[in-house]
């Protein structure tokens, strides 16, 4: 084939240009007339790569073995494509090395271009301090994917901090390089003034702060055998990948103990140095082995004052966090930060493939033990906090007055010398936690008695700044500790998430897709005797609409039963079921496709609800009151409304005309926080306060602000009993958690007979 039926076969379909011979195919006209039939056939620019450009291998284990090695069709492709995976994701090992590759996509990188490109680059590339440069300059992201060789130079770093100001509260820029006189030293002026006020703010927060007494001495002899004592009970209930009990002192126990004792330098362990050197020895004849296992046959967790007295208990626990956190520090939690999307998503793929085939090979046995080690040391760590609870149930009502928390906040940001871990907090009953010998006479006559506890320690993939977020997660524990002691209904509650701060409570992005008066739905009903039989019978009043709402797509009874089984049929047992024995009952049973409603677990239910900012925005002003961020003031705030709503009508009406409109990558998250403003606003827009849309305040609202909800809705004084529920078409789908085919219900009780249920529609898309 020559040149000129190479191109007319390409007219005829740009698809076959892989096909053609290498000689062909490497001729700069032959390229230039696929891509341009490539545009001229198909806006899909997914297909532009994939048909001109080649993909790599689907061989996992062959890290280096991918073939896209055309350095003038990419740089082509990256100069009129939105995304960079579809033709960066496959470039060969050639490419990933060049770099005056990779000087040139910085050169005809697109305008407000909202992607990096050094996450595709090999180690030679990113450690180019040239390079380095133009990736920040384009995309402040790209700092993240430097080698970390260029994170020791001050240059570097002082050019990073001038580009991206933010930078300032990211854990490479730790304190003590901050003063350093041989770093400010390079920084222009202006960046010098923004480091000076960053630092007396940072002060600020810390004055605020509470300040543990952390305990750092070596252990004696006696707390030694207490440590042990609690670091085997704990540990035992923590689980590995084989989730096996431990009832003797088995070789499986054994090497379960001297791994991690191994994993964390246990035996030379500075905390251990008064310790005799037969204390280290552990068998089946050790006496505190002995108690530890007794204990947990027998579903005890405690510290029993028989065998321990006048000891330190908070040393002690001390000592038990920091071994938990050197388990962390051995851990993958440090690497997986590191990992990008795409090497995250090759690791678990292999795992996974692993795993299916039951292969027993290096690969598979390291990828297991990291993983065996991070969650070992998440639920050693979450049983510490737990059962530390035990001995301080006053202060316990809450997990950040706990002082438990914030001395593991302080003792990993002390081990890590980073901000890159939160804690994920979990509702718990004490029922639920083994009793032991020294629990109280209060707890024990009260066993349904519950609290907030540690779930998990997370490693982001963003860095956060740990004294904005602690107090972030402050301010909301004390607003709702006011707002419940007047609590009047969950619509007061969420009225006022929304009137103070902009938040909405969906399920799986509804908020953008419905407008708020059908996103949530409210009803008030009585209830005398059993909250079950007495939410049914509300329900059973309004057959035709769902407790009053009267919007037919979403809620009617009758356009649900579209969704029924196909045969129509139910069995008798089936209807005659009732929702306190079965946990489940039809609404009518005389009419089974009118759907039936089943009881959950109320927590389960709520860890599918997502707190989102409605109105999240870039500035950065500091409310001194609230102690975190808001514009300051009302003006400010309906300036920003404004803002990012006429943008999104002006959009719509755009597209209503002309079936599409246009929009600039930088106006992407501006329309997206228009729209969801839309979609929720109310027509009292006074008094709005909108938060800082910040990596801190993401995790804030996920990993407290709920849980805060959640606890009090469970213990108010005021309220005497909740319970949720699923409503659907038929019962499979309830089973199977066709989420798209599911109303959510909570309903709370108060202790004076008045009930509200809270219903949130299926998923629409």
């Amino acid at each position: 084939m020559n040149k000129d039926k190479a191109l007319k076969a390409l007219e005829e379909d740009f698809k076959i240009f892989k096909k053609l011979p290498k000689k062909i195919r490497d001729d700069v006209d032959v390229k230039n007339y696929a891509l341009s039939q490539a545009i001229d056939n198909t806006d899909d620019q997914w297909e532009w790569s994939y048909y001109l450009l080649n993909s790599k291998s689907n061989n996992l284990n062959q890290e280096d073995d991918y073939s896209n090695d055309d350095s003038y069709l990419t740089l082509k492709l990256a100069e009129i494509s939105h995304s960079n995976i579809t033709y960066l994701s496959s470039i060969s090992k050639k490419l990933r090395n060049d770099i005056n590759f990779f000087k040139a996509l910085y050169e005809i990188r697109p305008k407000n271009f909202g992607w990096g490109y050094l996450e595709y680059a090999s180690k030679k590339v990113k450690s180019n301090r040239e390079i380095a440069i133009s990736a920040m300059k384009a995309f402040p992201g790209d700092f993240f994917y430097l080698d970390q060789s260029l994170y020791q130079d001050h240059k570097i770093l002082a050019t990073a901090l001038e580009l991206i100001p933010n930078l300032v509260n990211n854990v490479i820029f730790t304190e003590s390089l901050l003063v350093d006189k041989d770093f400010t030293s390079l920084l222009n002026k202006k960046t010098k003034n923004m480091l000076k006020a960053c630092l007396t703010q940072k002060d600020a927060f810390r004055s605020k702060l509470p300040s543990p007494q952390l305990n750092l001495e070596p252990l004696t002899e006696d707390e030694f055998k207490m440590f042990i004592f609690g670091f085997i009970q704990i540990f035992l209930f923590s689980e590995d990948c084989d989730n096996q009990p431990f009832n003797t002192f088995s070789s499986e126990l054994k090497n379960k103990l001297e791994s991690i004792f191994t994993a964390v330098s246990f035996y030379d362990w500075p905390l251990l140095v008064n310790i005799p050197a037969q204390s280290l020895v552990f068998d089946a004849e050790n006496e505190l082995v002995d108690m530890a296992l007794k204990n947990y046959s027998e579903k005890i967790i405690s510290f029993s004052s028989v065998y321990f007295q006048n000891i330190s208990f908070n040393k002690v626990y001390t000592k038990l966090c920091e071994l938990g956190i050197e388990l962390l520090a051995q851990s993958s939690l440090v690497e997986d930060g590191q990992q990008s999307d795409f090497e995250a998503l090759r690791e678990e793929t292999q795992m996974n493939i692993f795993s299916s085939f039951n292969l027993t090979n290096q690969t598979q046995s390291n990828l297991k033990q990291r993983r065996w080690k991070k969650n070992v040391a998440n639920l050693f760590l979450r049983k510490c906090v737990l059962w530390r609870g035990q001995f301080d149930l006053d202060e316990f009502d809450c997990p950040y007055d706990n002082p438990a928390y914030y001395e593991l906040l302080q003792l990993v940001s002390a081990r890590f010398k980073a901000n890159r871990f939160v804690f994920s907090t979990g509702i718990f009953n004490l029922s639920d936690l083994l009793e032991g010998d020294e629990l109280s006479a209060e707890l024990k006559q009260n066993p349904n008695w519950g609290g907030t506890s540690l779930d998990s320690i997370i490693s982001l993939n963003r860095d956060i700044s740990m004294e904005k977020y602690y107090l972030i997660t402050e301010h909301f524990d004390n607003a709702c500790a006011q707002k419940f002691t007047n609590l009047v209904s969950m619509k007061a509650l969420f009225e006022w998430l929304y009137r103070e701060y902009g938040l909405t409570i969906n399920f799986l992005n509804n908020n953008i897709f419905l407008k708020r008066n059908k996103l949530i739905k409210f009803q008030k009903f009585k209830s005398k005797l059993n909250l079950d039989d007495d939410f049914l019978s509300f329900l059973r009043k309004d057959l035709k609409n769902f407790a009053g709402i009267k919007s037919k797509e979403d809620f009617n009874l009758e356009y649900l039963s579209q969704f029924s089984s196909l045969d129509g049929e139910e069995s008798n047992d089936n209807i005659k079921a009732k929702i306190g024995k079965d946990g489940y009952e039809f609404i009518d049973p005389q009419h089974p496709e009118l759907g039936l409603l089943s009881k959950v677990e109320f927590d389960d239910l709520w860890s599918e609800i997502q707190i989102n900012l409605a109105s999240p925005v870039d500035g950065k002003y500091l409310n001194k009151e609230k102690e975190f961020m808001f514009f300051p003031d009302e003006t400010s705030s309906i300036q920003a409304f404004e803002k990012y709503i006429s943008l999104a009508v002006s959009k719509l009406e755009e597209s209503q005309k002309t079936g599409s409109y246009s929009i600039q990558q930088s106006e992407i998250p501006m329309m997206r926080k228009g729209r969801i403003l839309i979609d929720n606003m109310t027509d009292n827009i006074q008094n709005i306060g909108l938060l800082e849309d910040s990596a801190e305040m993401g995790y804030a609202l996920e990993l407290c602000l709920k849980t805060e909800i959640l606890f009090y809705l469970k213990h108010d004084d005021s309220i005497d009993e909740v319970a949720a529920y699923k409503y659907s078409s038929d019962q499979f789908s309830i089973e199977e958690n066709l989420y798209s085919q599911i109303i959510k219900v909570f309903v709370v009780k108060f202790k004076n007979g008045d009930c509200e249920m809270m219903a949130l529609p299926f998923f629409r898309r």
